[in-house]
């Protein structure tokens, strides 16, 4: 993360990334690489035990893009989670 921590205000719209980017308040990425290529519409990422909650609104072919639900800071290198309903 830029800056060691970034603040991700609710209903913002993020990019996660499938390849390793430098996270800012727009964009994200995820370890292992490309993990974020299984998500579908409708994920719930929780991050850092549920600190911040994105929503996953759309898949395109380098990134998805998600919804803030919850706001808060996030670190580098910090535990996800992900939510689907079956």
């Amino acid at each position: 993360m830029k800056d060691g921590n970034i603040y991700y205000n609710c209903g913002s719209i993020v990019k996660i990334h499938y390849d390793e980017v430098i996270g800012d308040e727009y964009n994200i990425s995820l370890s292992p690489v490309g993990v974020a290529k299984q998500f579908l519409v409708g994920d719930i990422l929780n991050v850092d035990f549920n600190l911040a909650s994105f929503e996953i609104i759309e898949i395109h072919s380098k990134y998805c893009l998600a919804k803030v639900l919850n706001g808060g800071d996030v670190q580098s290198n910090k535990a996800a989670d992900l939510n689907r309903e079956i």
